[in-house]
């Protein structure tokens, strides 16, 4: 007979098919077959609640994200940087938090603890395209061209879909009378986000500042 454990119904269709098939061994095959099925099924069924926990706390995480960047771009830096610490605490593996917050102590001209949380965003993930654009950023606050075009550079070589990446090589560029790559960064924009208007204001402005440049040029060496 099967073990008073299993279920009543489970246990008259093990019964069934045993007697059709004969024996008591027939009826050791079913339950162990029963068994085998809940063993697996079990460590599954017991995570879903985990998962979907999960899933919650990572909308969560990325809603208050978005509230941190929304803060300290109406210049509320400590408001950001109190809801990048509630999101530290909760998942201290959030690149995304450290760099909020080393964007609001830059702000703030707290360079040295904009660096510690730079560094700690790329400890954490050292290919992040954007922990590399926010170091290249921090450089260029030391006025440090080099080291951050550097930078820039390997962020779009780690995510050739930043725009934002771009847009710090367009203009470093420029302000470094590197007329070519700025143009070829500012044709990377268009090129990627073709949808979006401000890409072909910025590359038609540059365009514009170039060609006034090169009349004045021009008209000194005439």
């Amino acid at each position: 007979m099967w073990p008073a454990s299993l279920p009543n119904r489970q246990g008259r269709e093990i019964n069934e098919r045993a007697a059709l098939r004969g024996g008591p061994f027939a009826v050791a095959e079913e339950i162990f077959v029963v068994l085998t099925v809940a063993v697996f099924l079990s460590p599954l069924i017991n995570a879903a609640p985990v998962l979907a926990q999960r899933a919650l706390d990572a909308q969560s995480i990325n809603n208050r994200l978005i509230n941190a960047d929304r803060d300290r771009r109406k210049q509320q830096p400590l408001n950001a940087i109190r809801t990048c610490d509630e999101v530290i605490r909760t998942a201290p593996n959030t690149v995304k938090a450290y760099l909020i917050k080393a964007q609001c102590f830059l702000d703030l001209r707290q360079k040295a603890m904009a660096m510690s949380l730079i560094q700690q965003a790329l400890k954490i993930d050292p290919r992040s395209a954007e922990a590399h654009l926010e170091l290249g950023r921090w450089y260029r606050h030391e006025r440090k061209d080099d080291q951050a075009m550097a930078q820039f550079e390997q962020a779009v070589k780690l995510d050739s879909n930043l725009g934002i990446a771009y847009h710090a090589i367009a203009a470093l560029a420029e302000q470094t009378g590197q007329k070519e790559k700025a143009l070829a960064a500012y044709n990377s924009m268009v090129k990627l986000e073709p949808q979006t208007q401000t890409n072909y204001v910025l590359r038609g402005d540059f365009l514009r500042r170039r060609a006034g440049h090169l009349v004045v040029v021009r008209t000194h060496s005439s």
